[in-house]
């Protein structure tokens, strides 16, 4: 997966991380993407500045709370993660092909198991607004 994000989109799995927790916590901080992906701030902070370089994140004051800064993903930020999320998307299909149907559902099942765990994780960073899009396909 690394190698075809590379590649195709000049991008690391750390990047897409970071670019999906943007889109599906909009507001997040970076001390909360660091939380969630068990890192240090210091490595995040890398890849924040470097994608802020490139034009795919900004950073703005939360509202209310001038000393909190939240990132959002850019216009260009966005066509990036969804060019990227095909990639993917397309990879994890080729992966999947090769199980039958009950290992498909089963294996759906863990996802949906792990995304809990991550919605729950995100809860209790005080990440208020979630968005749960990646919805299992029968």
């Amino acid at each position: 997966m690394d190698y075809l994000l590379k590649k195709e989109m000049n991008l690391s799995s750390s990047q897409y991380a970071v670019l999906l927790f943007c889109d599906l916590f909009p507001n997040i901080s970076q001390q909360q993407i660091a939380e969630m992906r068990n890192c240090t701030e210091a490595s995040i902070s890398r890849t924040i500045k470097l994608m802020m370089k490139k034009g795919f994140l900004q950073r703005d004051n939360a509202l209310g709370d001038k000393r909190k800064k939240e990132l959002l993903l850019t216009s260009n930020g966005k066509i990036l993660l969804e060019k990227s999320k095909k990639i993917v998307g397309k990879e994890f299909g080729s992966f999947c092909s090769v199980l039958s149907e009950k290992e498909k559902k089963e294996t759906s099942h863990i996802f949906e198991k792990i995304w809990k765990k991550v919605s729950l994780r995100a809860e209790h960073l005080d990440i208020i607004k979630c968005h749960h899009h990646l919805k299992h396909k029968k």
